[in-house]
C-alpha cells in the first residue's frame, strides 16, 4: 500500500488481539525512524457501514499515544485475511502480521 505521496507504507495486519496492538506499536516505531506512513489494515468477510471501526480506532491511539507525528492510515477491507495482506503486501515497504 502506498501513501498520496506515493510513498510505500508499512502495513500492520489488526485483528483486536493484543499481540495485533504489539505489532502495530513494533511497526510504528519501525515507521517513525524511517520516516515511512503506517496503514493499518483489517480484513471482515462482509464489510457492512463502520465494520472494523473499533478495532482500527483502537490500534490508531495505541499508536499515537507514542508516535503523534507519525503518518497514519486505517482501512477496512472485505476479503479473506491472508488475501488481504498478500494484496496489501503487493506495494507495501513492510508488512507486519
Amino acid at each position: 500500500m502506498t501513501t498520496s505521496a506515493g510513498r510505500p507504507a508499512i502495513v500492520v495486519g489488526i485483528d483486536g488481539s493484543d499481540t495485533a496492538l504489539g505489532g502495530a506499536q513494533w511497526a510504528a516505531e519501525f515507521a517513525a525512524s524511517r520516516a515511512l506512513p503506517l496503514t493499518l489494515l483489517h480484513a471482515i468477510p462482509t464489510l457492512e457501514p463502520g465494520a472494523g471501526g473499533q478495532v482500527l480506532a483502537t490500534a490508531e491511539a495505541a499508536v499515537r499515544s507514542t508516535h503523534a507525528e507519525l503518518e497514519i492510515q486505517t482501512a477496512a477491507v472485505k476479503g479473506a485475511v491472508a488475501t488481504a495482506l498478500a494484496e496489501a503486501s503487493q506495494s507495501a515497504r513492510l508488512l507486519v502480521v
